[in-house]
């Protein structure tokens, strides 16, 4: 995952990793690059539909321009041959 962390003027791209402690029930993020006190840091999920984001984040976008469905195409097997 990366995230934007402004400092100032400045605006510096940073990865970063997320846990869950579930003995506190927190989400605990950690970033690769120091961030001083005061900074901004802001997440980027990405470009994905809201399937993914009720999954893996437990919210949804209601006008997400991402948004798919997933359909399963294919023959049945009780159309004639």
């Amino acid at each position: 995952m990366y995230c934007i962390c402004t400092g100032g003027i400045f605006v510096i791209f940073i990865q970063m990793l997320t846990d869950f402690d579930e003995e506190l029930s927190e989400c605990h993020c950690y970033s690769h690059t120091v961030c001083q006190p005061g900074d901004q840091v802001f997440i980027c999920y990405g470009t994905r539909p809201n399937s993914d984001f009720l999954v893996h984040n437990g919210f949804v976008y209601p006008d997400n321009p991402n948004d798919t469905v997933q359909l399963k195409l294919g023959k049945s097997p009780y159309c004639a041959p």
